[in-house]
């Protein structure tokens, strides 16, 4: 996502991480990880700031799904609630679509769009989900994704300043 504020002496972005795991076994301490240094180090590189890790989870079938082409972060497997500005929450609450920077695991850059959904016919308060979409099923399939492989989505800001 992109977001451009005229007010301020830059254009703060937020960007988002993407790091392939290896598979959670019933042995496997199931608390959160941080993201992996080749990420950090990338971040940095970048001069990034704000990383914090926002979602650890397991691929399911229909985050894979060509169909579907998205890969959906539920609300209550957040381990970061305050990844979004008040600016990006009202935008996503708008119905409106994110481009957001992506590094994929191959540490590769790339543009993604993210958007919140709201699951079921009865929109029920707590039903939203996030949503990584459009460009998803490249990602995936370029990164060779499966249900079952454990992916991180971590968030970091960019403050590029204007020439």
């Amino acid at each position: 996502m992109s977001l451009k504020n005229n007010t301020k002496k830059g254009v703060d972005t937020m960007n988002i991480a993407l790091k392939k795991k290896e598979l959670i076994t019933p042995s496997a301490s199931l608390g959160y990880h941080d993201l992996p240094e080749e990420f950090k180090r990338e971040i940095e590189r970048l001069n990034g700031t704000k990383v914090e890790l926002v979602i650890e989870k397991q691929l399911t079938k229909t985050d894979i799904s060509s169909s579907t082409n998205r890969m959906s972060m539920p609300l209550n497997q957040l381990i970061s609630i305050s990844f979004l500005e008040d600016e990006d929450k009202e935008m996503l609450e708008n119905c409106k679509t994110m481009t957001v920077q992506l590094i994929d695991p191959g540490l590769v850059q790339g543009d993604i769009n993210l958007r919140r959904l709201v699951m079921g016919k009865e929109k029920k308060p707590g039903s939203a989900i996030f949503v990584l979409r459009t460009q998803w099923g490249d990602v995936a399939r370029k990164n060779k994704l499966k249900a079952g492989d454990v992916v991180q989505v971590g968030r970091f800001r960019l403050i590029e300043r204007f020439t």
